[in-house]
């Protein structure tokens, strides 16, 4: 049809088919504005000039409900005040999130802020088709911090990047035989001792490849990719880390090599940048700051990292039953479900923080249903009170700690002060890598001694006597 034959009538009937094809009100709006004006600069008439389209509104108009999270808002909004946050930045924040939860209350029967998940996050983008990306990014990542904050959990990557894994491609040939392909391939992976940690990491390196592939590149059989779309898929996989990236090929490539029998990773022949990592310290005098500041939970986190040179994961997991006088079972990293599995021994100053923390343990469980299964450190509050504690969540207590003394450190920092105190009390490197639970000394002196920044300064101190002295 011609532009000039276009009238109103024909635009009421296009809005009528968007109505039926489930449209939101303000993509409809956005959709009708923008094709009125296009006809409006060929023909000079704009058809829907009497047409009344309420451009002003609110992208939330008409799906309030009611908000039901007004206990955890105002914690979050004292967190954010400890933080540093401008009044005016906690205001807008607030705002998005009491707005997004309304919504989804009334839309998705939202009870708990744990119900919220990555179809929550598509609900509310669909209704924010009338706003710039930036814009509704924003509100989306202000209800994902909040998330966060109230359970632990972070939804906005996973939503972002399942969105490329759309059901177009669940539906086509390439992504039914990718599939078929890759539980192959991790049947055979698994069948040579890999770790199920490891595989888990492989499916997720390859469905999100496979999808980046075909989301910005094009449909191909997973078996076609030779180097060249490896050597594209490095350069539009942008919102990855360098080194992930560099993971993410290289996994790709073996399993093209074991259906094919060729590498086109390595026939890509790719150059790396060296990526600096950057490694966190501290040292007596921020660790005392640190001691004298924290609670009972957040005592128990340092000691177990600061002092027995746990790594985060490990804190987490401990169950009561691992705890026999003072013997410690610890499941870390290696072969098998649990990992390594090995017996150390608890320090004095520890094992009263455990024991004191225990009688905090008790207090919490007599006010609620004990789900901790139980595990050493549970969950203080929220709908959660009294389940087991997650890795996200000693990561959030210790930087509830940090952030209010001002001190940039992590559990793995606490792990790595471990180790330098271990060699400053005078241990042989050997009695330091089997208290660190490293399988190699390398690991011991190039990740965790070498970088010391102690020794630089050390040098540079050195070089002032001997030249200058």
């Amino acid at each position: 049809m011609p532009p000039e034959q276009i009238t109103f009538e024909v635009m009421a009937e296009v809005e009528n088919v968007m109505v039926c094809d489930q449209l939101t009100p303000n993509k409809i709006n956005a959709a009708m504005i923008n094709t009125a004006r296009f006809i409006e600069y060929l023909t000079g008439n704009n058809p829907c000039k009497d047409y009344y389209v309420n451009s002003s509104g609110r992208w939330f108009d008409g799906h309030l409900g009611d908000f039901r999270f007004q206990d955890q808002l105002d914690q979050y909004q004292e967190y954010l005040e400890n933080k540093g946050y401008r009044p005016a930045t906690i205001v807008q924040k607030n705002s998005h999130i009491v707005n997004c939860c309304r919504v989804l209350t009334k839309e998705k029967h939202i009870l708990f802020v744990s119900q919220i998940d990555t179809e929550c996050y598509a609900h509310l983008q669909g209704l924010m088709g009338n706003l710039n990306r930036k814009q509704a990014d924003k509100i989306i990542h202000d209800l994902d911090e909040f998330v966060i904050f109230c359970c632990g959990k972070t939804l906005l990557r996973d939503y972002r990047k399942g969105r490329r894994i759309s059901k177009e491609y669940e539906r086509t040939e390439e992504w039914e035989e990718f599939v078929v392909d890759l539980e192959s391939f991790i049947e055979d992976s698994e069948e040579r001792g890999l770790r199920p940690q490891t595989l888990k990491g492989y499916r997720k390196a390859l469905k999100e490849g496979y999808a980046a592939i075909l989301d910005r590149i094009g449909m191909m059989r997973f078996r076609d990719i030779d180097f060249h779309v490896m050597r594209r898929l490095r350069k539009v996989m942008t919102e990855y880390k360098q080194r992930t990236v560099r993971q993410y090929l290289t996994v790709i490539g073996r399993m093209v090599e074991f259906l094919t029998g060729n590498n086109p990773y390595y026939r890509a022949d790719m150059v790396w940048p060296v990526e600096p990592v950057e490694r966190t310290w501290i040292f007596k005098d921020e660790w005392k700051t640190l001691w004298n500041s924290a609670d009972v939970t957040q005592r128990l986190i340092l000691a177990l990292t600061g002092g027995m040179g746990l790594r985060r994961f490990e804190v987490a997991q401990p169950n009561l039953s691992d705890i026999q006088g003072n013997i410690m079972t610890i499941r870390g990293k290696g072969c098998g479900a649990d990992g390594k599995s090995v017996r150390k021994q608890i320090p004095p100053t520890v094992m009263k923080c455990i024991e004191e923390y225990k009688q905090y343990r008790s207090e919490i469980l007599s006010e609620t249903e004990d789900l901790s299964g139980g595990n050493l450190i549970i969950r203080p509050n929220s709908r959660l009170k009294g389940t087991p504690a997650t890795k996200k969540y000693i990561e959030v207590v210790l930087k509830e700690l940090t952030d209010k003394e001002r001190i940039h450190a992590s559990c793995h920092t606490m792990r790595r002060f471990y180790c330098t105190s271990l060699v400053d009390a005078g241990l042989d490197m050997d009695t330091v890598r089997r208290m660190m639970r490293h399988n190699s000394l390398d690991t011991t002196l190039n990740i965790y001694l070498y970088a010391d920044p102690r020794k630089l300064d050390k040098g540079t101190a050195g070089v002032e006597d001997t030249i200058f002295g």
